[in-house]
C-alpha cells in the first residue's frame, strides 16, 4: 500500500510538471487581465504585474504587513487607505538581523536569534513544518542553502530569475519547479504614498544584496498607494527627468 501511494504521488508530480507550461500561460493571462480590470483601465501610466525595475536595495528598510489589504500575491494593485503605514522595520525582524550578523560579522547561525526561534519551534511543536523543514537537520540544510545563495550572488551577481533559468542555474533556496510566470519569483516591493519602498516578498535576496553593498537589484511592484499613482499620472508627460525608478516611462 505504501509503495502504491508513493508511485501515485510520483505520477502526480510528473503530470503537474508536464502541465506547468500551460498553467504559467494561463496565470500570465489572468494576472494581466485582473491587474487591468481592477486597476490598470483607470490610469494612463502602465501598471504591469510582470514589469521589472531596478532599485537601490538600501532604500528598502521596512517590510509590509499583508493582512487582508491585497488581492493575493501576484496581481499589481493601486490601493487607497492607510495600508502603507502598516509596516515594520526590517531591523526589528530576526531573520533580517540574523542574516546580516552571519554574513557581515561572521557569527555562526547558532549564535543568531533566528536560529534560536526556529529550533525552539521545532522542539516545542511536533507538527511544525516550514520551508520544507520539519526537523533540526532539515533546518540546518536550509541554512546551508542560504549560505549557497549568498555565494551564488557574490560570485555571479544578482540576476533576474529569467536570467537564472536561461543560464540553467539552480536556485539554492527554491527546489521546486517553477509553475508560475518567472517574473513572479522576483523580489517584490510595494510603494507608499511618498514613493518609498517596503518589502513584500524576497527577504533572503534583499538582505543578501544589502550585505554585499549592491547598488541595484531587479524587483517587481506588487502595489502602489493611490496617491503615488496619481503623482505618476501628473508627471508622465513632464519632459523633466525623474530619478525614481518607477517614474521611468517608455516612449
Amino acid at each position: 500500500m505504501l509503495e502504491f501511494t508513493r508511485q501515485k504521488l510520483s505520477e502526480n508530480r510528473k503530470i503537474a510538471k508536464q502541465l506547468a507550461p500551460f498553467r504559467r500561460h494561463f496565470f500570465r493571462y489572468y494576472c494581466r487581465w485582473a491587474t487591468w480590470y481592477y486597476y490598470g483601465k483607470n490610469w494612463k501610466t502602465p501598471i504591469d504585474p510582470f514589469n521589472i525595475i531596478y532599485i537601490d536595495p538600501t532604500k528598502v528598510n521596512e517590510i509590509q504587513n499583508k493582512k487582508n489589504y491585497f488581492k493575493g500575491d501576484y496581481i499589481s494593485e493601486v490601493l487607497d487607505g492607510g495600508w502603507d503605514s502598516d509596516t515594520n522595520l526590517l531591523n526589528e525582524y530576526d531573520l533580517y538581523t540574523s542574516i546580516r550578523r552571519h554574513f557581515e560579522q561572521g557569527a555562526s547561525w547558532k549564535e543568531t536569534k533566528f536560529y534560536d526561534r526556529v529550533v525552539s519551534n521545532i522542539r516545542e511543536q511536533p507538527d511544525w513544518n516550514k520551508w520544507g523543514c520539519s526537523s533540526i537537520e532539515d533546518f540546518h540544510q536550509r541554512l546551508n542553502d542560504i549560505d549557497d545563495l549568498y555565494t551564488e550572488i557574490e560570485t555571479h551577481g544578482f540576476k533576474t530569475q529569467k536570467q537564472v533559468v536561461k543560464d540553467k542555474e539552480s536556485d539554492p533556496i527554491y527546489h521546486g519547479w517553477r509553475s508560475l510566470p518567472i517574473e513572479l519569483y522576483e523580489v517584490a516591493v510595494v510603494i507608499d504614498r511618498n514613493g518609498q519602498y517596503a518589502l513584500f516578498e524576497g527577504r533572503h535576496r534583499l538582505t543578501i544584496a544589502q550585505c554585499l553593498n549592491l547598488n541595484k537589484i531587479p524587483v517587481r511592484i506588487k502595489a502602489r498607494h493611490i496617491k503615488w499613482q496619481q503623482y505618476r499620472e501628473d508627471v508622465i508627460n513632464d519632459k523633466n527627468q525623474f530619478p525614481h525608478p518607477d517614474l521611468q516611462f517608455s516612449e
